[in-house]
């Protein structure tokens, strides 16, 4: 897109017109493809918030990339900068220049206005192919007066279009709220602001919200007007093509410079101010400093003697916790000392008590050997005297039968001559000796003498009287 040059004069600000090629993704105008019927192109203005890319939606209006506009009820524009959208009408192509909303900053107002005029010169330059047929100026009803940026932005549209273009202008009003109180309100508002701002327009235009008939309707009362050239499009075509030379340019930027010089000013005076502050902020710094340098010492020699002290404390600490830990170290020691003393006693004591029951299951089992000693020893005892009163009773017998026999020796021995028979008194000693267990040497004995016999005799005797208690 061309750029738009300009001059100033001694002291002033050379003002920038921003290429719109530099701030969108939009294809610039010289860039279309304009097709052999020419186009019908109208400008789309207002302030923000005030619904352009929702009427751009309701003709289904899509920029050179095939996007719609994007609709937002922040209070934020969706439009940064002039953008052209392209639908159809009737068949018949149609151009459609979105532009910004003008706010109170003169500076941001002169780059949109460098950007629209832009636009509108190229338009001019490509006459044959782009005519332009009207403005097209939405404003919000619901606004209950009419604002410094709207009385500023009609007066760009003045200017942009002059008194001729002007007529080519429809003010399409939106924000409408049919049902509440608020509408006579509005429709009172609609013929004041009419009668008073907006005389000179080709007419006003209620845009009800997703009216798209009305929105059809606009373009269709501005397609029976003939093209027009506006105002800023005829004094661009002359020398020195500049837009400070326009009328729009003369009404707006030096508004914009003395803004801009105001600013400066302002800037200039609180740099000063803010100079001033620096230095006596630095002043106050300073003296700070030497107050707080001194407060530095005097802490740091009092933080260097209160560590001091915490050393000493920490040493002293350090000492009695150690003689602590000693002492409890010595504690622990002796208790397990005692612990051990006292499992070792334990130990002894369990020991002494597991041969106390040994001892005591020894003597247990001894007295129970001695009991089955004593039962078996009276069980002896027993057949003993069972056996020797069978044997005594059997002795009688046999000392009854030695008695005898006894006495009949006696009565033998009387008889007998110095050469006895002894046959006899043998078979007698024999059965003696036999009966009783003596052995059969005392037969021998019997056999040389007299005296012998009677000694044995004797002995019989006493062997009955010891074996059977006496004769």
């Amino acid at each position: 897109m061309v750029s738009i040059s300009s001059t100033t004069g001694p002291g002033q600000p050379r003002p920038t017109v921003v290429n719109p090629e530099q701030r969108t993704q939009s294809v610039p105008v010289k860039e279309m493809n304009i097709p052999p019927t020419p186009i019908s192109a109208f400008i789309l203005m207002g302030q923000t918030g005030v619904g352009k890319s929702s009427f751009i939606k309701l003709l289904d209006g899509k920029d050179l990339h095939g996007q719609e506009p994007e609709v937002s009820e922040e209070p934020e524009s969706c439009t940064q900068i002039p953008t052209i959208y392209m639908t159809k009408l009737k068949n018949k192509p149609i151009l459609l220049l979105d532009t910004p909303g003008f706010d109170d900053s003169a500076r941001q107002n002169i780059d949109i206005l460098a950007d629209i005029v832009s636009n509108l010169h190229l338009f001019t330059l490509r006459s044959q192919e782009i005519k332009v047929r009207g403005v097209i100026f939405l404003y919000s009803i619901g606004e209950n007066r009419f604002s410094g940026s709207q009385a500023k932005t009609l007066e760009i549209l003045k200017g942009l279009c002059g008194e001729e273009g002007m007529g080519h202008v429809i003010v399409g009003t939106t924000m409408w709220d049919q049902n509440s109180k608020e509408f006579p309100k509005q429709i009172a508002r609609e013929k004041r602001f009419r009668d008073k701002y907006w005389k000179g327009v080709h007419k006003a235009v209620r845009l009800f919200e997703d009216d798209e008939s009305a929105a059809s309707q606009i373009l269709l009362d501005l397609l029976d007007l003939p093209p027009v050239l506006l105002l800023v499009q005829k004094e661009m075509m002359q020398p020195p093509h500049t837009l400070e030379n326009t009328t729009v340019g003369k009404a707006t930027m030096p508004n914009g410079y003395r803004e801009i010089e105001e600013l400066k000013r302002r800037a200039d005076a609180q740099a000063e101010a803010y100079e001033r502050e620096l230095k006596r902020r630095k002043a106050d710094f300073e003296e700070k400093e030497k107050d707080m340098r001194k407060i530095a010492k005097d802490l740091l020699l009092k933080t260097e003697e209160e560590n001091r002290r915490l050393d000493r404390e920490r040493l002293e600490r350090e000492a009695e916790s150690e003689r602590q830990y000693e002492q409890v170290r010595q504690e622990f020691n002796d208790q397990m000392k005692k612990i051990a003393d006292d499992a070792d006693k334990r130990e002894v004591l369990k020991r002494e008590e597991e041969a106390s029951q040994r001892r005591e299951a020894a003597r247990n089992q001894r007295e129970e050997r001695e009991k089955h000693d004593r039962e078996d020893e009276e069980r002896r005892q027993q057949d003993f005297e069972a056996e020797t009163q069978k044997q005594k009773e059997k002795s009688e017998v046999v000392i009854a039968q030695l008695v005898e026999e006894l006495e009949r020796l006696e009565t033998a021995l009387s008889k007998m001559t110095a050469t006895p028979d002894l046959t006899r008194f043998e078979v007698t000693i024999n059965a003696v000796v036999e009966a009783f267990g003596f052995h059969p040497i005392f037969i021998k004995a019997v056999n040389k003498s007299e005296k012998v016999i009677r000694e044995t005799i004797i002995i019989i005797t006493d062997q009955i009287r010891m074996f059977g208690g006496g004769i």
